[in-house]
């Protein structure tokens, strides 16, 4: 297989988008990733699903190779999304979104129907409105947290930066 084709479309705002489509026959796949991430955080799901889906990793605003912006609305994110998918004449893809990106996916298909066909969405917590303040008050980790084991069984070694056993 070669290697992907690096694109950029141009957003509603003007800003410039980097993308990268591992080509392939089958659905199209919109890849968005976590905060922090990249476009290249798909690359190897791109090389495992290689000859059954055309995977398009999107380097969401500010992120990657995209450009830097002043407004990082939901909005904005799914604007872009919605962009990217016309400028590649493409409807009915299946979305896969983690973390950020997945609040951005179902927020992409809530808003533009018409453009997707299915969700797959990973690691997302709740995305609520207005002041967050009321965490502060949550309990903080006590017993339970010093006592856990990793989903093997086994205990984070002792000395690992940012783990209490």
């Amino acid at each position: 297989m070669s290697g992907p084709d690096h694109g950029r479309a141009t957003a509603p705002g003007g800003h410039r988008l980097s993308y990268c489509d591992h080509g392939g026959p089958g659905p199209a796949l919109l890849a968005l990733h976590g905060h922090f991430g990249d476009g290249a955080t798909f690359a190897a799901l791109a090389r495992a699903l290689a000859g059954r889906c055309r995977v398009i990793a999107l380097d969401q605003r500010g992120h990657g190779r995209s450009d830097r912006t002043e407004d990082y609305s939901r909005r904005g994110y799914v604007d872009d999304a919605a962009a990217v998918l016309r400028h590649l004449g493409l409807t009915d893809v299946v979305v896969l979104g983690h973390s950020l990106g997945g609040v951005n996916a179902y927020q992409l298909a809530a808003r533009h129907p018409h453009l997707v066909r299915a969700l797959v969405v990973e690691d997302i917590g709740a995305e609520p409105d207005g002041d967050l303040s009321f965490c502060r008050d949550w309990p903080r980790p006590g017993r339970w947290a010093r006592s856990w084991r990793g989903c093997d069984g086994v205990r984070p070694p002792r000395g690992r930066p940012g783990v209490r056993a």
